[in-house]
């Protein structure tokens, strides 16, 4: 007896630990700390990349054909990208690669060199194709150990990946306080002078600080979830969010600017109708007081500390700068590679062979600054047909989440704050490359996972708790 009872908390307690879970909050986690950067030479990533695969091989074994079922159609897309950067990465004959598109000039360096045509892949730059490829291993791997996360697993990540990003900002504001010290930003090449926080790009932390607004909106308090210290956590959140509006303006970063307001809009549309009624009828004084009067004060004090470059480099900046020329000669490129395109991650050195004279300089391009361009530049016709599925799926699941009511979706409110997210870095991907850094690209993927998240199968219904099958 005394045997089976010394057991038995053992067995409970080990019931309670899920090796899955734990793993997708220790690789969030670590895209936060590890891979705020866009560059293939970062050296956290040595670090990330190989717990990211740990991780993934975790979720491969803990993976079941339930979750392929429900989450099919986004399962299908990944599975397309993955696919075609492993085509892209294949060594073809020489009678096939010297035949597509834009590959005269290694196909005479050959000749030149005096030497037999080599097997080549479909990716002018091969070292880089294997980069973007082992990249793509970080989010697949949110991914596949987010489609095994119960409704109650999700809201937990979502405070998680809340603290994070209100980490990112507190690190922005010692960057702010401290005279923008060296030792606390962590990347060499990055936007020195500039509240980044965990990133390198000022951009990528302006679109960050927008994303956190509809995750406010999924967390916030409603008469669904009532609290006593509901008033206090609305306050509190409506701080942080004065907080990380004033951080934008810090940034100078234009398209945060521009993005900011616009996520704090579609952030009513995260709760349903009659919770967003109470809570705003609730707490009239309180949001009204706060939104209007604070958000003056703090541009007012930004304006007046000259620090609210975002205003200033959207009203100087002219039409003629090296990113917006760029688009033109890139859009010709793209034509010459089509419709297989120039290889995957291969943009970089690609663009150099055909750069214009006239807007050569000391600068140079490590992205196109429009990364729905760079797909189509590098991926071809196959990339763009995987964006135009994208936006479909985007599109459908968003009119499923406007047509349902929430609480007959798969954590309702998380949902529609994906929505809102993939759609702010749709919109940035259009003058930067955002989701070229893990963080971003962990986000796409948790939110993906949380948008296009389908009901279990009626049988799981019939058994009498919806709760537990549907969640918040």
């Amino acid at each position: 007896m005394a045997r089976t009872k010394t057991r038995r908390p053992r067995m409970k307690w080990a019931q309670q630990i899920d090796p899955a879970f734990w793993a997708l909050a220790i690789l969030l986690s670590a895209a936060f700390l590890f891979g705020g950067g866009s560059r293939d030479d970062i050296l956290s990533l040595v670090i990330l990349r190989p717990l990211a695969v740990l991780c993934l091989g975790l979720g491969l074994w803990t993976l079941n054909s339930e979750h392929l079922q429900r989450y099919r159609s986004s399962v299908i897309w990944l599975g397309a990208l993955l696919a075609l950067a492993v085509i892209h990465l294949i060594p073809l004959p020489p009678a096939i690669w010297t035949a597509l598109p834009g590959r005269e000039l290694p196909s005479q360096a050959a000749i030149v060199a005096g030497v037999e045509q080599p097997w080549l892949p479909i990716a002018l730059i091969p070292w880089r194709a294997w980069n973007a490829f082992y990249s793509l291993l970080v989010p697949i791997g949110i991914f596949v150990l987010a489609v095994q996360m119960s409704p109650e697993q999700r809201q937990r990540l979502t405070y998680l990946a809340v603290a994070l990003i209100l980490l990112s900002a507190a690190i922005a504001i010692a960057q702010v306080v401290t005279g923008y010290n060296r030792s606390l930003y962590f990347y060499r090449v990055t936007n020195f002078g500039e509240p980044t926080g965990l990133f390198a790009n000022r951009n990528h932390f302006a679109l960050l600080m927008c994303c956190a607004f509809p995750l406010f909106g999924a967390i916030v308090p409603t008469n669904r979830n009532p609290d006593r210290n509901a008033t206090f956590i609305l306050l509190g959140i409506l701080l942080m969010s004065l907080t990380l509006v004033m951080l934008v303006l810090l940034t100078g970063s234009r398209a945060g600017l521009v993005l900011a307001p616009l996520a704090i809009a579609l952030t009513a549309l995260v709760l349903d109708p009659q919770p967003r009624r109470s809570l705003i009828s609730r707490h009239r004084k309180l949001i009204v007081g706060a939104a209007a009067g604070l958000v003056l004060l703090l541009i007012a004090i930004a304006i007046y500390m000259s620090r609210a470059s975002a205003i200033d480099r959207l009203l100087t900046t002219g039409p003629d700068e090296l990113r917006l020329s760029s688009w033109g000669p890139i859009f010709a490129m793209l034509g010459k590679y089509f419709p297989v395109g120039a290889g995957i991650g291969s943009f970089v050195d690609v663009y150099r062979i055909d750069e214009p004279r006239q807007i050569l300089g000391t600068a140079y391009l490590n992205h196109a600054h429009n990364d729905w361009l760079e797909w189509g530049f590098t991926l071809g016709l196959p990339g763009i047909l995987l964006l135009i599925s994208a936006i479909g799926l985007w599109c459908l699941s968003a009119v499923r989440l406007v047509r349902e009511r929430p609480e007959r979706l798969p954590h309702g409110r998380l949902a529609r704050a994906s929505a809102v997210i993939l759609l702010l870095v749709g919109l940035a991907s259009l003058l930067d490359y955002p989701s070229r850094t893990p963080v971003i690209a962990c986000l796409l993927a948790w939110s993906a996972v949380l948008m296009t998240s389908r009901p279990p199968e009626s049988r799981t219904l019939r058994k009498g708790n919806p709760t537990q099958a549907f969640g918040q």
